[in-house]
């Protein structure tokens, strides 16, 4: 958006002023009742290992499969929530969603979805498997080769991307 007052920051602590928020209100929040996916059917969600936790994943990252009950939601494509909002571009995709990202975000490069700043949490690397480690490998290069650059690390896990303009 050329309306910004500040460029993105190379240190993934990016100032508000970055953004137009000018016709941000309240009322331009809309709740989607289903989790965000690679394709749009009913898929499992996995509970996690802590009981005050909230977080299900649609990847079993905690290994709770054959302990807990595991609850079965609507997914969506992150595709079909543009085209039902009539969403042409995105500035800016925070994903955390317990494990996901891999499949959404392949999902979103199949169909030319390139958000300008991508925020993601690859929560796999919180519970270490070879399993975890193969996947996170796997969204690192999912994400060099649609031509995105890490600016930011924090926590270990998350990741801020900007998209190559050069490309």
């Amino acid at each position: 958006n050329n309306d910004r007052k500040t460029m993105y920051s190379n240190n993934g602590k990016q100032d508000i002023e970055s953004y137009d928020t000018s016709g941000l209100s309240s009322d331009r929040f809309k709740l989607y009742p289903k989790a965000l996916w690679k394709n749009e059917n009913d898929i499992f969600f996995y509970a996690p290992l802590n009981e005050d936790h909230v977080s299900h994943s649609a990847i079993d990252i905690q290994k709770t499969k054959n302990i807990k009950k595991a609850i079965q939601v609507k997914s969506v494509t992150l595709k079909k929530v543009m085209n039902d909002y009539s969403i042409e571009k995105l500035d800016l995709l925070k994903l955390d969603i317990e494990g996901a990202q891999l499949e959404v975000l392949n999902s979103a490069f199949k169909n030319k979805i390139f958000p300008t700043q991508i925020i993601v949490e690859i929560d796999e690397l919180n519970f270490p498997s070879l399993k975890s480690f193969i996947r996170a490998r796997r969204m690192l290069r999912l994400m060099k080769k649609n031509d995105y650059l890490l600016i930011s690390k924090s926590n270990g896990f998350d990741l801020t991307y900007v998209h190559n303009l050069n490309t």
